[in-house]
């Protein structure tokens, strides 16, 4: 943890795969860098982590105040079936929140390739 500025950079490579079982012959992909969906600069407090558990803890005192935040999320597939329909829902909700309108920017990471 930090104060102060920094960048976010892109990573040169990056994997999707099951690294825990077999260290040899990991599939290292390039990276081509961030899309942009709406580009602009913001500025805040950084929350973050995985979408779906995020989304457990709503309406809990453990749910992070996302005022003046910018919130970087990612999901997974572990169950073999998550959709983009399914990320979308997730974070409707999410978005739906009352602290949610003071968000300043949204960061959302790679999704896997889905692999079986």
């Amino acid at each position: 943890m930090q104060e102060g500025e920094f960048a976010v950079e892109a990573s040169n490579t990056w994997t999707d795969d099951s690294w825990y079982k077999d260290q040899e012959t990991r599939i290292i992909e390039k990276n081509d860098g961030y899309w942009i969906l709406n580009e602009g600069v913001g500025e805040g407090r950084i929350v973050g982590g995985n979408l779906s558990t995020i989304n457990l803890l709503q309406g809990t005192e453990f749910m992070p105040d996302l005022t003046d935040s910018i919130l970087f999320i990612e999901d997974d597939d572990l169950a073999g079936n998550y959709t983009g329909v399914m990320f979308d829902r997730y974070l409707q909700s999410l978005l739906h929140q009352p602290n949610s309108q003071g968000l300043k920017g949204i960061v959302i990471g790679r999704f896997q390739k889905n692999q079986k």
